[in-house]
């Protein structure tokens, strides 16, 4: 995928923008809306009027993402390597969870199984960090970034499960914007 290389950085670094761009003006399009009775994708929900801008949102950046994986997998070895192909994985499921919205059979699956492989991708990249005195800060990071995300999951009794998966999709975010870092600018490495 060599026409990828000189934007790949870039669609990493645009794909969670875009997710979240598009989840907020969701959000502000339906005023019912609450972080703590709701979950996201009731913003998808075909019985919902503007459930294409969620939707559509989670399908744009699931192919930015799948397409930053790609070369992303093509520039790393070992671990980090394994952590690109199940995070290729997990942002195909993130397109998923737009094309089968809420209520569809599929999408209940994708949604959950988007964060577990997303956690492991990180957590298989924090390790590996972990054993490099160079990037060892940026693996304690990972690490710390997966447990706190286990943690607001399963801790507090929510009402619903928008802040959780708010939580997770920040640090898919912040690790996505570690790996552009680490992989395509940081001169350190």
């Amino acid at each position: 995928m060599k026409f990828l290389s000189g934007i790949a950085p870039y669609l990493g670094l645009a794909s969670p923008i875009v997710a979240f761009l598009f989840i907020i003006t969701a959000i502000l399009t339906h005023p019912w809306f609450s972080f703590w009775q709701n979950a996201l994708s009731d913003l998808g929900n075909p019985k919902e009027n503007w459930n294409w801008i969620f939707n559509c949102g989670l399908i744009i950046a699931g192919v930015l993402g799948l397409l930053f994986a790609a070369d992303l997998f093509g520039r790393v070895n070992g671990a980090e390597r394994v952590a690109a192909a199940v995070f290729a994985v997990a942002t195909l499921l993130l397109a998923m969870i737009g094309l089968f919205p809420e209520g569809s059979a599929l999408h209940f699956p994708s949604a959950v199984l988007f964060y577990l492989l997303s956690a492991v991708a990180i957590t298989i990249c924090g390790v590996a960090w972990i054993l490099t005195a160079e990037r060892r800060m940026y693996g304690i990071l990972s690490l710390v970034m997966v447990a706190a995300g286990i943690a607001v999951a399963v801790l507090p009794d929510w009402d619903g499960i928008a802040i959780p998966e708010t939580a997770g999709a920040i640090i898919v975010f912040a690790w996505v914007y570690m790996m552009v870092w680490q992989t395509y600018f940081s001169t350190g490495v």
